[in-house]
């Protein structure tokens, strides 16, 4: 039995060397959700005939190519890397971007606030695996997280999950295994292509991308009956 989300610790907050510039922005940004109780949020969510979410999206390179190549859709992006967030802020401003913002929060607590049945797809991408025994409990990923993640999606949206490490991916599909089969369809896929920096450097270094894709539905599924 799946019981009530608990704080997310996978995501560390990390500092790093800013400019002049990237910290103003960090203060200042148009695109920058500084509170998540913060209204307009919820209203740019209901005034969006399309809405994506992208959980740790590192320096950005996967969000910003989605951000370019759907204007149409409001992106939705969470971390708390300073650096990263501060890199997409300076590209958005500088391509005058109004289909995105960028929210530097915990990704649980953003879940939280966000509606139900809002979303239209959520991805979460080289996820920190923790692989320590000592550190799992920093894991993002479990059941219980999962399934706060699916209730915020559309009927028919999806959940994409993409890592490197073997062991993590185990673990999720794992998890995953504990939903509810007549509201979710998994599908898996391995040894896929990289699609940010990150993902290139882990397939220089020997390490396959495998991918966990998660169809929503809030009415039971018939091919899973």
């Amino acid at each position: 039995m799946l019981t009530t989300i608990r704080k997310a610790t996978s995501y560390q907050r990390r500092t790093g060397r800013l400019s002049a510039n990237r910290k103003a922005l960090l203060q200042n940004s148009e695109h920058l959700i500084k509170s998540l109780d913060d209204d307009s949020l919820k209203q740019r969510i209901e005034e969006s005939s399309q809405v994506k979410l992208e959980i740790g999206f590192g320096m950005g390179e996967h969000l910003l190519n989605n951000i370019n190549n759907e204007p149409e859709t409001l992106h939705i992006g969470v971390e708390i890397y300073r650096p990263g967030i501060a890199a997409l802020l300076d590209q958005l401003q500088k391509q005058n971007t109004s289909n995105a913002c960028v929210i530097e929060a915990d990704a649980t607590d953003v879940v939280e606030h966000l509606p139900a049945k809002s979303l239209h797809h959520i991805d979460i991408h080289h996820p920190d695996p923790w692989p320590k025994k000592r550190h799992q409990k920093r894991q993002l990923l479990n059941a219980v997280f999962i399934a706060a993640l699916l209730e915020k999606i559309k009927n028919g949206g999806c959940c994409h999950i993409i890592t490197d490490d073997q062991d993590y991916f185990d673990h999720i599909v794992e998890e995953c295994d504990k939903l509810c089969p007549k509201k979710t369809r998994k599908t898996l896929e391995f040894d896929r292509k990289p699609n940010s920096k990150y993902g290139r450097k882990a397939i220089q270094e020997g390490r396959k991308i495998n991918a966990i894709h998660l169809t929503v539905s809030h009415e039971p599924l018939s091919s899973n009956r």
